[in-house]
């Protein structure tokens, strides 16, 4: 076998163990014994195993130079070209090439130049309170979990009587909290290493909610009952936990979940009576592995492709509402 033919039995041998990596190591970095078990069967785990058998398949025939042989080395030619330039090189592009964002904020989720608004930055989430009161960012891993429209009626997290309402008096009620008032309501946010708390009050006698509608960066919601979907149905909702990739938030303190509030998508609300205080309490990444690998796909527990959206749907099974 001449040097030629080497070169393609190693290529192709590199990227069959490029795959048996890729499906090892982030089974090696789950701690649960469950979580492991149920990453290994996934359909993603068994579609790695497939290509890496098949790349080593091709390996023995790159060797043999025949019609066989020159079709397996064009395969594997088409797609290593496709590994490199179709994958890695625009992740490297966007990872170190793109112009420097300020700390762990996301593509497409950038601070807007209000100097008065206030930023948290926390162990494991940033958040930011914008001047008219609202929680526009919450950002855990890279993933902004709240919708924020330039333009439109969405705004993060906020409080509602019919439409969005303004509390153009924010202060810093400490280093770690703040509050947003006006002659409507108030929202205090408190914000430790790996909770917040919103603390909504309805200062009116008509009933008000405070709305936290996700962006797209989340693709999946699991309920209390640990039933999993998409796009969840509405109705009743105190207890809920919000995937994107392998991040989540838990919250708890909502009364309800919508499936589009005003078109826009996915929104928890708690509902406030006249007069009513009450607190919604958010973990970060509260989730247990298992739950996460069910949500997310064995695929994405680990992999972080920075400037593209989550494969939706990937290991989600299916629920009511989808």
């Amino acid at each position: 076998m001449d040097g030629q033919l080497y070169f393609w039995v190693i290529l192709a041998s590199a990227i069959s163990v490029w795959y048996v990596i890729s499906l090892v190591y982030p089974v090696l970095r789950l701690h649960d014994g469950a979580a492991r078990r149920l990453a290994v069967t996934s359909p993603e785990a068994c579609a790695s195993l497939a290509l890496a058998l098949l790349f080593a398949a091709l390996a023995v025939c790159a060797a043999r130079p025949t019609t066989v042989g020159a079709a397996a080395r064009w395969i594997v030619l088409y797609f290593s070209m496709w590994l490199v330039f179709g994958v890695y090189v625009p992740s490297l592009i966007t990872r170190f090439v793109s112009p420097g964002r300020p700390g762990p904020w996301p593509r497409g989720s950038e601070p807007l130049p209000e100097p008065t608004a206030l930023r948290f930055r926390q162990a494991n989430y940033t958040a930011e309170v914008a001047v008219d009161g609202c929680l526009t960012h919450l950002i855990v891993g890279r993933r902004n979990f709240l919708r924020l429209t330039r333009r439109g009626p969405v705004r993060g997290a906020f409080l509602c009587q019919g439409e969005q309402l303004d509390l153009p008096k924010v202060e810093r009620a400490a280093d770690d909290s703040a509050v947003a008032s006006s002659e409507a309501g108030s929202v205090r946010y408190d914000f430790g290493a790996a909770e917040m708390t919103a603390t909504a009050t309805n200062h009116t006698s008509q009933p008000m909610e405070f709305v936290m509608a996700f962006s797209d960066d989340v693709h999946a919601m699991m309920a209390e009952d640990g039933s999993l979907a998409r796009r969840p149905a509405d109705g009743v909702c105190t207890t809920s936990t919000w995937f994107a990739n392998h991040r989540n938030v838990r919250i708890t303190g909502s009364t309800r979940v919508q499936r589009h509030w005003h078109g826009w998508g996915p929104a928890l609300i708690a509902d406030l009576a006249p007069g009513e205080t009450r607190e919604v309490h958010i973990e970060v990444n509260a989730a247990s592995e298992v739950d996460v690998v069910r949500a997310t796909g064995w695929w994405l527990v680990f992999r972080r492709k920075q400037g593209s959206g989550p494969r939706r749907n990937a290991g989600i099974q299916q629920a009511g509402g989808q």
